[in-house]
């Protein structure tokens, strides 16, 4: 059962993290979807264990002034975190408790960004590389910077190594910081 109930419990943690901070009190969310597929997976989950976590459901409130639905975002917050709790201590508590403040999935999520934005900024000098060096002439320092430095990029390090191989590159081939503003330019 537990490896039945494990894609509903990270799911209810993967809410937690897309919810809203909570700006005041009176945080609400307006899109029906939301607490819709929330619902959704409370309902499975008491098929799945035959139990009952219909207390863990969100009230839908509605907007007399608007005519609209919505629900509280402390509400949702605060029953999502019950919701996952519980599960954790009912089934997963010889796991890494994912409410217990540890900065893993922090530090986890920064670095996947970190990465990301690495790969973005590779590409993006990679495909400034290739519109610039057909324009240079063959053999030219130039050129060969060009080309050095985007066979480098392949490597795939981090921004200070990208740095470090432009600067590097450009003193090998004799080229001023003005130079290469220009190339990059």
């Amino acid at each position: 059962m537990r490896e039945k109930i494990r894609p509903i419990y990270l799911e209810f943690q993967g809410f937690l993290n897309e919810l809203p901070k909570l700006e005041s009190s009176h945080s609400s969310i307006w899109e029906a979807g939301v607490w819709d597929s929330y619902h959704k997976e409370i309902l499975e989950l008491n098929s799945i264990t035959g139990r009952n976590y219909d207390n863990a459901k969100v009230v839908v409130k509605t907007a007399s002034d608007v005519g609209r639905c919505y629900v509280s975002l402390t509400e949702f917050r605060f029953k999502l975190g019950g919701v996952i709790s519980k599960l954790y201590a009912e089934f997963f508590s010889d796991e890494r408790n994912p409410l217990d403040g540890s900065p893993t999935t922090l530090i986890n999520n920064s670095q996947n960004q970190s990465q990301n934005i690495q790969i973005e900024i590779a590409i993006e000098i990679s495909e400034l590389i290739s519109n610039k060096i057909d324009n240079l002439e063959k053999g030219s320092k130039e050129r060969n910077f060009l080309e050095q430095v985007k066979e480098g990029l392949k490597q795939g390090k981090g921004a200070v190594d990208l740095v470090n191989l432009i600067l590097t590159t450009a003193s090998k081939f004799g080229l001023a910081i003005a130079e290469v503003t220009e190339l990059f330019n």
